[in-house]
């Protein structure tokens, strides 16, 4: 009797990663440029040990990764050579790219093969290889990895969320509705409001005052997250009462703040004016301690 064969190990990390960017092309697909259309379709296209390399790589910490360490249940050097000709990985890497990719063992077999002083910890010998020429095993860099967040943001329509959440749920820790999307209003109105959020979130501001123009033109666009961290970006800035008295207009809880920042400036009258004009509620919270002794 012929002895059954082996069942497949499991690929989720490649159905988790088809899911993702799948749902992105459904719900959000119009955001999309033309050049990430046709890297959100090679994914989809690649075939399961292709497919669960590329997703396990985009989620481990690090850009560079050695191929002999890929210890997965799959076709490591054939998955790494898919991706490499459908352009989501590249294999190869500059020498100093390559120091965080292998153990401190390694870097000091390769100060010894150069002849280089051995002793130290691991800063001292990636100092003493740096410029040289020293790594020649293979090594895979995935590309693309920023947009693959992206297909995580326009699949689950909610910030803070990533693949990680479809293994909770594989877990039994959470379930998610199942439903067909419906085609209506999306987590962004426009690109152009998307890509502001991914600045926001960066910290990559296109000029110094678009944290300020964000921040004013309140929560609805591009969104609380950007609109958040743009109000936070012009408060570090120590902006003067009159500006702070715009963002609580376009509903920043910044009133203590604000009036603070009267009294700062000699205009006391009006910090009390602020003070007892605005009442605490759920969306404008009284102040600290510290705020209370301050006003005071």
């Amino acid at each position: 009797m012929e002895s059954p064969l082996p069942t497949p190990a499991p690929r989720f990390a490649a159905e988790d990663l088809r899911e993702v960017v799948g749902g992105a092309l459904a719900r959000e697909g119009h955001l999309l440029a033309a050049g990430e259309g046709v890297v959100a379709r090679r994914i989809l296209a690649l075939d399961d040990d292709a497919c669960e390399l590329y997703a396990r790589l985009t989620m481990r910490v690090g850009r560079v990764f050695r191929v002999a360490d890929l210890d997965y249940a799959l076709d490591a050097e054939g998955a790494v050579a898919r991706l490499v000709r459908d352009d989501l990985a590249d294999g190869f890497a500059p020498d100093d790219a390559c120091r965080e990719a292998v153990d401190v063992p390694t870097l000091r077999a390769a100060c010894r093969a150069l002849g280089l002083a051995v002793p130290g910890n691991r800063a001292a010998l990636e100092e003493r290889l740096a410029g040289r020429r020293w790594m020649h095993d293979a090594v895979v860099v995935p590309r693309h990895r920023a947009l693959v967040r992206r297909f995580e943001l326009l699949h689950f329509q909610r910030s803070g969320m990533d693949r990680g959440m479809l293994v909770a749920e594989r877990q039994g820790f959470v379930r998610w509705a199942s439903y067909d999307p419906t085609g209506g209003p999306g987590l962004f109105p426009t690109r152009a409001a998307m890509l502001q959020r991914e600045r926001a979130v960066r910290g990559a501001w296109t000029d110094p005052d678009e944290p300020l123009r964000v921040a004013l033109a309140g929560p609805r666009d591009p969104g609380p997250c950007a609109w958040r961290r743009a109000v936070e970006a012009v408060v570090a800035t120590d902006p003067p009462a009159d500006v702070l008295a715009r963002l609580v207009g376009a509903g920043a809880r910044l009133w203590p703040r604000w009036a603070l920042q009267l009294e700062a400036e000699g205009r006391i009258g009006e910090a009390l004016e602020v003070c007892r004009g605005v009442a605490p509620s759920r969306d404008t919270p009284a102040p600290s301690a510290e705020e209370r002794v301050a006003l005071h």
